[in-house]
């Protein structure tokens, strides 16, 4: 999928995602967010500061870091 099927998908402009992409989005929004992440079959979570989370979780952490 490119960068303008994501976009169009979750009702976006291109340029829009583009910024976001690099950093550059002063502000996205949580419902443009959210759109983008469900076009992608991703979901937001998230967790109290300062929680581990499950077992899995560290495990999978762990394997990414090396």
């Amino acid at each position: 999928m490119t960068q303008a099927d994501v976009a169009s998908r979750a009702g976006i402009t291109s340029d829009t995602l583009s910024r976001f992409e690099l950093g550059k989005a002063s502000e996205l929004g949580t419902r443009k967010l959210l759109s983008v992440l469900s076009v992608l079959g991703l979901e937001l979570e998230l967790r109290e500061e300062g929680t581990s989370g499950s077992l899995d979780d560290l495990r999978k952490e762990h394997r990414t870091r090396r």
